[in-house]
């Protein structure tokens, strides 16, 4: 998902619904800064120990929160491991709150937008949009 989206050490990484911080980690250990948005507070305190213990702090952060109501913070790219329906329920925040961002959904389309890029991992398919492009509300 970070290759599709060329994070690099000037990225600012937001993952919604981000778990237990996989891709928070793996985005901080390329560079990027790495903030999560995540509603379950037994997930944010062990994203928060694992990003602590892996010596990630100072690049990574985890903010409770649910990210349908939540304040969306500034990123150049975010990453979706959610479902088609959560997808769905962000996507118009998205449009509205960060059109240029680079937007990674592993496993699940945004339902209505096009994807600039498809690729597949290990049977998984991985979907690149920038909101502004994808969502047919600006042409290109």
């Amino acid at each position: 998902m970070l290759s599709d989206a060329e994070v690099n050490g000037n990225s600012t990484v937001l993952d919604l619904g981000s778990g237990a911080g996989d891709i928070l980690m793996e985005a901080a250990a390329l560079g990027a800064r790495a903030i999560g948005l995540e509603r379950d507070p037994v997930l944010v305190s062990e994203s928060r120990r694992r990003i602590e213990v892996t010596g990630l702090a100072r690049r990574a952060d985890v903010v409770e929160g649910d990210f349908l109501t939540a304040r969306i913070p500034r990123a150049d790219v975010v990453t979706l491991y959610l479902t088609r329906a959560a997808n769905a329920a962000v996507a118009r925040r998205l449009e509205l709150e960060l059109p240029t961002a680079k937007v990674v959904a592993h496993g699940f389309p945004v339902p209505g937008w096009r994807p600039l890029e498809v690729d597949e991992y290990g049977g998984t398919r991985i979907y690149l949009y920038v909101p502004a492009l994808s969502s047919g509300r600006i042409r290109r």
